[in-house]
C-alpha cells in the first residue's frame, strides 16, 4: 500500500488502504493514477521494439521534476527527448542511449528548471483516445521546447559522451 507522506515524495505501508497519491508542483497537481494509468498503456503497447514508455517516463519526469529532482533524472529525461525530437530515436534506441550514457554521469550539465514545461500534460494525453501514441510525441515536443534554454548543453554532453554510441534498428 502507498502512504502519502509528504508533498513529492511517498512510502510503502502495510497498515494503510490504497488511495490515490497527489504531487503539487509548480502550482499543478499531478495524479499519480494517472501516470500509473498512461503506463500500463505504454508498457502494454503491441509495437514493443519502438518502446513508447521511454518516452512517457521523459517527458513526464522532465514537465514534473523539482528542486529537489535528481540531476541525473532531469538530464537523462531531456536527453531522451533531444535523441527522439532531433535525432530520430525510438523509445528503445534512448533507453539504450541512457545505459550507455550511464557511465558519464560524473558530468552532467547543470540544468535550471523553467517555469513553464508545456501545455500538453498528462491529462491531456490520457484524455486523447483516438491518437495517443500520436499525443504522447506531441507531449514529448511540448516538454523538450520548454526547456530551449539548455538545448545546446544537452546537445554538447550528447555529442562528447555518446560519440562511440551506436545506434541500432
Amino acid at each position: 500500500m502507498l502512504e502519502y507522506n509528504n508533498l513529492l515524495t511517498w512510502r510503502l505501508s502495510p497498515c494503510k488502504a490504497p488511495e490515490r497519491i497527489f504531487r503539487y508542483i509548480m502550482g499543478r497537481v499531478f495524479d499519480q493514477a494517472e501516470f500509473l494509468e498512461l503506463s500500463y498503456y505504454s508498457l502494454s503497447h503491441p509495437d514493443t521494439a519502438y518502446f513508447i514508455h521511454q518516452l512517457v517516463v521523459d517527458a513526464f519526469t522532465a514537465q514534473t521534476a523539482h528542486e529537489d529532482s535528481k540531476a541525473i533524472a532531469i538530464v537523462f529525461a531531456l536527453v531522451g527527448l533531444y535523441l527522439l525530437i532531433e535525432k530520430d530515436f525510438t523509445g528503445r534506441q534512448v533507453q539504450l542511449a541512457h545505459v550507455h550514457l550511464s557511465r558519464y554521469k560524473a558530468f552532467l550539465p547543470e540544468i535550471n528548471l523553467p517555469a513553464e514545461r508545456g501545455t500538453i500534460t498528462i491529462q491531456t494525453v490520457l484524455n486523447a483516445q483516438e491518437d495517443r501514441d500520436e499525443m504522447i510525441h506531441q507531449w514529448c515536443h511540448a516538454v523538450w521546447k520548454s526547456y530551449s534554454a539548455h538545448h545546446a548543453d544537452i546537445r554538447a554532453y550528447c555529442d562528447r559522451y555518446m560519440i562511440h554510441f551506436k545506434k541500432t534498428d
